[in-house]
């Protein structure tokens, strides 16, 4: 048989043995390789000393996914795509301490452990913030009815707090919620006067006092009326326009002159609740409702006509008034809204 033609035909049994030597451990080499290298789930490769990290971050309230939230790990920050989703490449294994965060809600954290070539997750739900509240304000002064000289030192009590006027007799209570709240005026030696006032969001609401000395109050056989009435609770608000300017025959109305809605109660007038006109601003009326859980009636019941009266300050009559409406009822609905558009005495 002729004889094979071979590259290695030529070499010595010494140099042939040199050359395997160098090709199988070549081999095992890559062998070694094939075996310790190992791969992501999504099948790419990453190596055998780094892993990977995903996850996403959402609203724990809404559990909406949040975009362009913050994810912090190892002093290197990365932020989720618009689907609210995260993925961070070539992370040292080992114990890792991760944070999310984004502006309006609060941070969260975890401890997660990144294995060498394989993917972890971590996900996140995010609180927000509670929003601050938005505060309203209440101003105003307190004068003496009789002389018209301002009350320095006088008691403003307003919920559980006690606020004084200055000496030149105004106050000011300062971050107070949104809404409607019933302040009082007094000092030693005077009378009380209370106010319903609406205090709106960013805005200062008025509530200006008018109070008498006592030895000042008129006898007793010209002061029959006395207007008192009962928060039951249940209320109709009537807000009464600065611009419709009510009038007692022509004349307009003072600073001080009082305004109420009254109910029939056994055949008695009774107030259902009345505000002080000031001529300065819009003033709220809360007219109380009937408390069907009692006896008595203490209010108006649903769909009773509204009766108006007006006291002067300045001589302690009242008038029945009558009162036209711009927006609203002119009877009583409960949690109910109207406005006046005229408000007289004939």
């Amino acid at each position: 048989m002729p004889e094979r033609n071979s590259k290695y035909s030529g070499m010595s049994s010494q140099s042939y043995s040199k050359v395997i030597l160098l090709i199988v451990p070549l081999l095992m080499v890559i062998a070694l390789l094939a075996v310790s290298c190992k791969h992501s789930d999504d099948g790419i490769n990453t190596g055998w000393t780094v892993g990977f990290l995903r996850g996403y971050v959402r609203d724990d309230s809404t559990l909406s996914y949040i975009e362009d939230a913050t994810i912090e790990l190892d002093g290197e920050v990365y932020e989720t795509s618009s689907n609210g989703y995260y993925t961070i490449l070539n992370v040292t294994p080992g114990e890792k301490f991760l944070m999310a965060y984004k502006d309006g809600y609060d941070t969260a954290s975890t401890y997660i452990n990144i294995s060498v070539g394989d993917t972890s997750y971590a996900n996140f739900f995010l609180t927000p913030e509670p929003e601050e509240p938005e505060y309203a304000s209440i101003q105003g002064f307190i004068r003496n009815v009789t002389t018209w000289e301002f009350v320095t030192a006088a008691e403003i009590h307003f919920e559980d707090s006690i606020y004084y006027s200055n000496s030149s007799g105004r106050y000011l209570i300062n971050r107070i919620l949104p809404g409607y709240h019933t302040l009082k005026a007094t000092k030693a030696g005077y009378d009380t006067m209370s106010l319903i006032v609406d205090a709106q969001n960013d805005l200062d609401a008025t509530a200006n006092f008018y109070i008498r000395k006592e030895e000042d109050a008129p006898p007793a056989d010209t002061s029959k009326v006395v207007w008192t009435y009962t928060n039951t609770g249940s209320n109709h608000i009537v807000s009464i326009p600065v611009s419709i300017s009510p009038t007692v025959y022509g004349d307009p109305l003072l600073p001080g002159d009082m305004i109420g809605v009254f109910y029939d109660s056994l055949g008695t007038d009774a107030c259902a609740g009345y505000a002080v006109w000031d001529g300065s601003s819009n003033l709220p009326l809360a007219v109380w409702g009937d408390d069907n859980t009692t006896n008595e009636k203490d209010g108006l019941t649903s769909g009773e006509t509204f009766k108006w009266k007006i006291r002067r300050i300045s001589n302690l009559k009242t008038y029945d008034a009558t009162a036209t409406f711009s927006s609203g009822n002119d009877f009583f609905v409960s949690n109910g809204l109207s406005i006046l558009s005229s408000l007289k005495v004939e």
